[in-house]
């Protein structure tokens, strides 16, 4: 009969999305309260007997603010406008495995929580619970992730230069950044600000007969003194 561990570790990560065309000024990081470590063996006099080893909770293997990242935030809780806090909890196997995953309390964000589980099965690594026998023992863990949508820097001046081609039919292709300094890069930093697509109809030359053009278009970002 397996026996069950009993003992919960609990941590709390931050994680930041990043809206399109938006960096924040500075990114959060996931912050983490490690479980605490195991009590140390009793030491035992020269003639007494061996005590056994106290038993211990399963743990972490690999840092669990790698587990969910800012890069993970999923798109509809982004195009949602979704944050919240999701606690979980974990089943670990005998090897140290993540066996089932349990939302314990909802962000109210369907996408966060699946997120959320699917992340922690895929990338959490533990060392299994032990009993006072040293040996493996269903284990379990409380895990908490902070989903959160961060305000965006505030704008800088800059300028942003880009061109695209509009074919014969209208298509549009080959869209480029061909500069972008100061607030234009923040703004673009990662991202790709291209959205394919077509138009209604392409050009003509004097003859009237379709031809490819190269559009380009200049955005410019001033931050200017209120009289």
């Amino acid at each position: 009969m397996l026996l069950r561990s009993h003992r919960y570790a609990r941590l709390v990560m931050s994680v930041f999305a990043l809206p399109a065309f938006v960096v924040p000024a500075a990114p959060g990081q996931a912050q983490t309260e490690r479980p605490a470590g195991a009590a140390h063996p009793v030491r035992a006099s020269a003639d007494a007997a061996p005590l056994p080893p106290p038993g211990q909770s399963a743990r972490p293997l690999n840092d669990p603010a790698s587990w969910v990242t800012t890069q993970d935030y999923p798109a509809q809780a982004l195009r949602d406008d979704h944050q919240g806090v999701v606690e979980f909890s974990l089943v670990i196997g005998l090897e140290g495995q993540v066996s089932e995953c349990h939302i314990r309390s909802s962000s109210g964000s369907g996408a966060l929580d699946e997120a959320t589980c699917r992340l922690v099965r895929e990338r959490a690594r533990f060392a299994p619970a032990v009993d006072q026998n040293a040996r493996p023992v269903v284990g379990h863990y409380l895990n908490r992730v902070r989903w959160v949508m961060p305000r965006p820097a505030r704008p800088e001046a800059g300028e942003l230069v880009m061109s695209f081609l509009v074919g014969p039919d209208g298509a549009r292709s080959d869209c480029r950044i061909e500069s972008a300094v100061g607030g234009a890069a923040q703004a673009v930093a990662g991202r790709n600000p291209c959205v394919p697509g077509s138009y209604a109809s392409g050009y003509l030359d004097a003859a009237g007969k379709p031809v490819t053009r190269r559009v380009r278009t200049t955005v410019r970002y001033e931050v200017l003194p209120v009289p």
